[in-house]
């Protein structure tokens, strides 16, 4: 005989699915016993799988055990079966495989189900029973049905549209393009839209017909740039991309404004940003040669020879994650300031190179050795260790460079020094030579350029060639600090590499974030059905889509992407 606990039940049914229409065949179970059984289902959908429904479902079945003699699982033999035991038999009986379940259901498919919802006060209280009036919950069950309870809790009386129920309004064009800045040409919203569909014409062109944008059409006109029509009045037709070749199927190209228009005045420029550089500001980076540079001996002579050819032909290539953290260091550096300078003063390391250090060590928090990023006030258990107890940043910062004064020497850096093969082979000696013994170029010093291609350690001694450094290195980050446009630096990173650097666990996507490899993930999740807009920011329909994607397929619901999650939502794309 088995002892049925909760592990070997769930182990018993893991990776199936509980089909409760066949198992309402069963006339072995009471009416009683198999409404007991449906309510473990969740989310509606007929079946009892995933970690938290079977759980639900063990809870369910465990109240029949009253003074603990059933809970043998004797299902024939010698001797007759339990009560127990025929229950969990014809619960084996009508389970099957299950499939990834990663696709969201049809509105169509809970209509048919319960034919009793008529309003969106139906589809709330419908939700809220089966989450147990949690409302957070209720939402990602909602999701899976592309329903948005707060848009039905706003219009409660309104009676459900198929198709359409309660979901966002239409997708704006003018607002995916003031979300990502680096979409200037109809060549750039063609990428953008395959990177989203997954590389598939077909889902891109569906993706992209939803902000009102043909491909087929741009193609055409691949180097024209992306026009946007003033709004229209109120009443007046929307208006969506402006083109002037017509469809290639022969209906009539979407409404363009009037050429006779009168076009609206040039707004007038803004004022400059106190954080902005001025044109007359004092170079915080050099990439040309310095004629007056000094070459280093030894073993700092081929790294510096190195970063001179690298710098030469050096540009940036940041991620929009990577631009927002150049922008985030250039505020957090001109709000402390004086306290770069006062190390700078002290060690002759230029005030924006001990910055980006700080960056790198500890994402600038002042409460943290400068030499490894470990707090201050007590002692170091990262390398290096064998250094004393410092109390305030200013101290641990210049007892740190202090340690590296031979190398600021042979290199020739004062605090004036703008030179960036001098500042980029400091930088990477800081962090160690590991980088260059291995013939590559260091993401502590070139992480966010074009001369870093991938590659990194992932930890102490451990190195690997697929993982790529998600944050900007030293030299991007004093780069940004004289740029006025970092958008036009933002590269068009592959969303494939993005994308595997999350399925390999070395990314892990959450709300806030922004990059190729969340716009790759809305695509998919837009592909299996669930409602949200593809514009490469991780917002809270975002979330709410993962939070119900995890939910339905057993995942720990956190809302986040990492290795799993990711896992699972590309192979139920792939699915379709």
């Amino acid at each position: 005989m088995t002892r049925l606990t909760r592990e070997t039940f769930l182990e018993r049914f893991a990776g199936k699915a509980i089909d409760l229409a066949e198992l309402a065949k069963d006339q072995s179970l009471t009416p009683e016993l198999r409404a007991r059984i449906a309510q473990a289902d969740a989310n509606g959908d007929g079946k009892i799988a995933g970690r938290r429904e079977l759980e639900r479902l063990f809870s369910g079945l465990d109240e029949l055990d009253r003074d603990g003699s059933r809970h043998s699982l004797d299902v024939g033999g010698e001797r007759a079966p339990t009560e127990l035991g025929r229950v969990v038999t014809a619960l084996a009986a009508v389970a099957v495989d299950r499939p990834v379940r990663g696709a969201a259901a049809p509105i169509e498919q809970l209509l048919t189900q319960h034919p009793e919802l008529k309003t969106n006060q139906d589809l709330l209280n419908h939700f809220l029973g089966l989450s147990g009036g949690d409302w957070k919950r209720g939402q990602r069950i909602a999701m899976r049905f592309g329903v948005d309870l707060n848009a039905a809790a706003a219009n409660r009386g309104a009676t459900i549209e198929r198709g359409e129920p309660t979901t966002r309004a239409g997708r704006s064009l003018a607002r995916l393009v003031e979300r990502n800045p680096a979409l200037k040409t109809h060549q750039d919203l063609i990428n953008h839209f395959l990177r989203a569909g997954g590389q598939r014409w077909g889902r891109a062109t569906e993706l992209a017909r939803s902000y009102g944008v043909d491909l087929n059409q741009l193609t055409r006109t691949r180097q024209a740039p992306i026009e946007l029509p003033a709004p229209p009045p109120a009443g007046a037709p929307t208006v969506t991309l402006s083109t002037s070749s017509a469809p290639p199927d022969g209906t009539s190209a979407p409404p363009v404004e009037s050429p006779s228009a009168a076009p609206p005045p040039a707004p007038a420029p803004p004022p400059p940003s106190a954080d902005a550089p001025s044109s007359d500001a004092p170079a915080v980076l050099t990439t040309s040669p310095n004629p007056t540079r000094v070459e280093p001996e030894g073993t700092l002579r081929q790294p510096f020879l190195d970063n001179e050819r690298d710098a030469a032909r050096m540009r940036l290539s940041l991620t929009r994650n990577q631009a927002g953290e150049v922008r985030r260091f250039a505020t957090i550096f001109a709000q402390n300031r004086e306290r770069y300078e006062t190390v700078s003063r002290a060690t002759g390391i230029p005030a924006e190179l001990i910055a980006a250090i700080h960056y790198r060590e500890s994402s600038m928090n002042f409460g943290t050795y400068l030499h490894q990023g470990d707090p201050l006030g007590r002692p170091a258990v990262h390398h290096p260790r064998d250094i004393p107890v410092f109390h305030r940043w200013e101290d641990a910062a210049i007892h740190a460079l202090q340690q590296k004064d031979g190398v600021r020497q042979a290199l020739g850096i004062t605090a004036d020094t703008t030179d960036a093969a001098a500042l980029a082979t400091f930088a990477e000696r800081y962090n160690g030579l590991g980088y260059h013994n291995r013939g590559l170029a260091s993401p502590y010093a070139w992480s966010g350029t074009s001369i870093y291609q991938g590659g990194r350690y992932v930890a102490d001694g451990v190195f690997d060639p697929r993982s790529w450094d998600q944050r900007p290195g030293v030299i991007a980050l004093m780069s940004g600090l004289q740029s006025t446009s970092l958008d036009q630096n933002v590269a068009n990173q592959s969303a494939e590499a993005a994308w595997q650097q999350v399925l390999a666990g070395h990314d892990r996507l959450r709300r806030g974030e922004s990059s190729e490899a969340v716009t790759f993930l809305q695509g998919m999740l837009q592909g299996l059905g669930y409602r949200l807009e593809v514009d490469g920011d991780f917002g809270g329909q975002t979330q709410l889509a993962i939070e119900a994607f995890q939910e339905a397929n057993g995942l720990e619901v956190d809302g986040v992407v990492g290795s799993a999650t990711a896992a699972a939502i590309t192979a139920a794309f792939n699915e379709l």
